[in-house]
């Protein structure tokens, strides 16, 4: 039991008070190459090294302890405000992304949701709502970061509640309380891993109304499996469903691309035990193994 968590869960519970919605459709056009690659050209071995790289660092977020986090408890996805169909759709597919990439999901019957997605025409309020009444919700940062932190600037935009784990307690990352004793790839005391306890995903509707359900889905899985370290991401390197609602990137991806399937098979094998730039080197590892005739 992650120390904490009673306050997290009600909070959660709360959420379904957000507006009504519903996600119109839309075909987008984009230029491909093997089905999910936009074409871009292929890369050198030094420039797909760097595009690598960057693409990881992007992708991942380091925690309070300077690992990188990941779902070490079954993800239990609840859509908020969309019909059942849309919302079921959604989260079956985030539990299907999840599994290819080797990350723990469950069944929606029966589980508690520990990833929120509110769909809301009203996004900036619904923050100013759980920054009042569950500020934990918004993962952890210091009191000065609150009013940034606290800010929608996305069409969506994600939060992830983190804890660090030492083997034997596992606590919330709170300003206020020192993480558990240990220290990250060390052999002469405990060591220490960061693991997601919850995401909340809030989704701007009157930002994505006539974008397809399916690449939504595809962009809310990435949001959901990972701490994006950089969401405004613009086109140029490797390729990621990211771009989706980048105005940089007329032509983005409808799907997951092979960037984005790698990085999350790259996250979800990698030692969550290990210091950060271990753990980035086994995700390097994984892109090049997959990208490793240039292509991004």
């Amino acid at each position: 039991m992650v120390l904490g968590i009673r306050t997290l869960v009600l909070g959660a519970a709360l959420l379904a008070c957000a507006t009504p919605a519903l996600a119109q459709t839309r075909e987008t056009q984009r230029a491909t190459d093997g089905g999910d690659i936009v074409v871009t050209g292929r890369l050198d071995p030094p420039t797909l090294t760097t595009e690598i790289r960057r693409f990881v660092r992007g992708h991942a977020r380091l925690s309070r302890i300077d690992q990188i986090a990941r779902w070490r408890e079954p993800i239990c996805v609840n859509v908020i405000n969309l019909p059942e169909a849309y919302g079921s759709f959604i989260a079956n597919r985030i539990a299907a992304v999840a599994r290819e990439a080797g990350a723990p999901a469950q069944d929606r019957a029966g589980c508690t949701p520990n990833v929120s997605i509110v769909f809301t025409t009203e996004p900036q309020a619904l923050i100013n709502s759980i920054r009042a009444e569950n500020p934990q919700m918004l993962g952890y940062h210091a009191l000065g970061e609150r009013d940034a932190v606290a800010t929608m600037t996305r069409p969506i935009q994600a939060w992830h509640v983190t804890a660090t784990s030492n083997g034997h307690v596992t606590a919330l990352d709170e300003p206020m309380r020192d993480p558990p004793s240990g220290m990250a790839g060390s052999r002469l005391t405990n060591r220490l891993s960061s693991v997601f306890v919850h995401a909340l995903i809030v989704v701007n509707q009157s930002e994505v109304a006539d974008a397809p359900i399916g690449p939504i889905a595809d962009y809310l899985a990435m949001m959901a499996l990972t701490d994006i370290r950089d969401e405004r991401w613009g086109c140029g390197g490797l390729v990621t469903i990211l771009e989706l609602f980048s105005q940089e990137c007329p032509s983005a991806p409808q799907e997951l691309t092979i960037s984005d399937r790698a990085f999350l098979q790259g996250l979800y094998s990698m030692d969550e035990e290990a210091i950060a730039s271990l753990q980035r080197g086994r995700i390097a590892g994984v892109l090049q193994d997959a990208l490793g005739d240039g292509e991004p």
